[in-house]
């Protein structure tokens, strides 16, 4: 029998399941014990596999808990500001960090959750107090600094106790942080506040000459994936740092180029590679991310005036070319991932075949027979939804 390994080899990876999800395990495995199909030892094993979704709840309550705990230290902190010595502020911030890991430690063999909530209190004092002895001392700095070491000082934390809340408030603080380093406010649509210039060719020596600088960025992105695989490998933060990744890549590319039109055409080629690719392990979960960008960007390459404006379009008769051939690849990888069985690639390529309907059709057409003939094309694509719905299913 094929052994199931969790976060280290020989433990076993509890899947969360919902309470009545546990009454019909429990009640098939009766009743495959009473067919003699199991013994009580295979049973209880295959129990144990499992983990009631409550558990989570209180790991999700209490970590909401500690966060109001150590944002209501910081702001006992802010409050009495005028009032407190800087020996006595630098005191409590020290103090509560200290005092928050050892709790954590010491009551993490039989209170894990209870222990996990005081190591997020000794987290957020460790960041809330970074900016504010900066303060108390009058040191300058910039915030993406400040966030970097912040990240730095979670890392011995997520490695001691493999903990996932902490990994995720590192994910979380790290897509700030790369916000504030590279400056770029809304790249996605094409608003800046970086002073780089557009694609030239001096951006592109600047981007050569800035390369010391993006190891640094390059290294937090390689410890969260580091960082990923030691907590555990569980699914959300998988999905967390794929979207750190892409919004690395993005962020990065809009900074020196500074045109939407190229950014959308990278992610939507990321798209179609992740959608045709065969990745391994991943490959379901990357599925879904290369359906999601192809269906996203590629319906939004479809309308010519976005290609207006982009330097990629010297002749103006090109645009709705471009937009076209964009929409017809876009149709054949979610085709493709449809005929795999894609519910979300059936949906994308549903309000593809919805949107030129809508754009074509309105101006001519009799209205009567232009609301009519939508709501038949709407009640096909929620025929075609559910028998792709139901062919997963039986697959």
């Amino acid at each position: 029998m094929e052994k199931i390994t969790g976060a280290e080899e020989g433990e076993p990876k509890l899947r969360p399941i919902r309470k009545k999800e546990q009454a019909f395990l429990t009640r098939e495995l009766e009743h495959w014990r009473w067919l003699n199909l199991l013994d009580d030892r295979q049973a209880s094993a295959i129990s144990a596999l499992y983990e009631p979704a409550g558990a989570r709840f209180l790991q999700i309550f209490t970590a909401l808990g500690a966060m109001l705990v150590g944002l209501g230290l910081l702001s006992y902190v802010a409050a009495n500001w005028v009032i407190f010595g800087r020996s006595l502020k630098v005191a409590l911030i020290v103090g509560g960090y200290i005092l928050s890991v050892l709790a954590a430690y010491g009551l993490e063999p039989h209170y894990p959750h209870t222990a996990r909530a005081f190591l997020l209190v000794g987290s957020f004092t460790y960041g809330g107090g970074i900016f504010l002895i900066s303060q108390i001392f009058h040191e300058g700095g910039e915030i993406a600094d400040a966030l970097f070491w912040w990240m730095a000082g979670l890392v011995p934390a997520c490695l001691l106790f493999k903990d996932r809340i902490q990994l995720l408030l590192i994910q979380a603080v790290s897509l700030i942080y790369f916000h504030s380093l590279y400056g770029v406010l809304l790249w996605m649509f094409g608003f800046y506040r970086s002073p780089v210039s557009p694609w030239s060719l001096w951006s592109f020596w600047m981007f050569l000459r800035s390369l010391p600088a993006f190891l640094c960025p390059l290294g937090v992105l390689a410890a969260l994936w580091l960082l990923w695989r030691h907590a555990g490998r569980w699914r959300f933060g998988l999905h967390m740092n794929i979207f750190i990744t892409l919004n690395f890549i993005g962020l990065h590319i809009s900074n020196y180029f500074r045109d939407a039109v190229m950014v959308w055409l990278l992610f939507f080629a990321i798209g179609l590679f992740l959608c045709a690719a065969p990745l391994g392990r991943l490959k379901n979960t990357l599925d879904g991310w290369g359906v999601a960008l192809t269906g996203v960007f590629g319906f939004g390459l479809s309308f010519p005036d976005v290609w207006r404006g982009s330097w990629l379009m010297a002749r103006p008769e090109a645009v709705s070319a471009a937009a076209v051939a964009t929409a017809i690849a876009a149709c054949a990888a979610l085709l493709w991932r449809i005929n795999k069985g894609s519910l979300l690639a059936a949906a994308f390529f549903c309000l593809m075949i919805l949107r030129y309907y809508l754009d074509f059709f309105y101006d001519f057409m009799d209205k009567a027979l232009y609301f009519t003939t939508g709501g038949v094309l709407l009640m096909a694509m929620g025929f075609y939804l559910q028998r792709v719905h139901k062919k997963r299913r039986q697959s």
